[in-house]
């Protein structure tokens, strides 16, 4: 809390809870379409656990 309000996660909190590796870049685009960008995206450990049961049933 700041100011007895609770803070907005940074985009670069926001990309770590939806797993991103921390080397990952939003370069040149603003906090807002990064937010966008991160609410939308799959996380990158679920797609990798989903592409692995995928390919032991083939």
């Amino acid at each position: 809390m700041v100011n007895k309000r609770y803070r907005r996660f940074s985009p670069r909190e926001a990309a770590n809870i939806q797993s991103f590796p921390l080397d990952f870049k939003f370069a040149g685009v603003s906090d807002n379409r990064q937010y966008r960008a991160i609410g939308n995206a799959v996380p990158p450990v679920l797609m990798w656990h989903i592409a692995n049961v995928l390919a032991e049933l083939v």
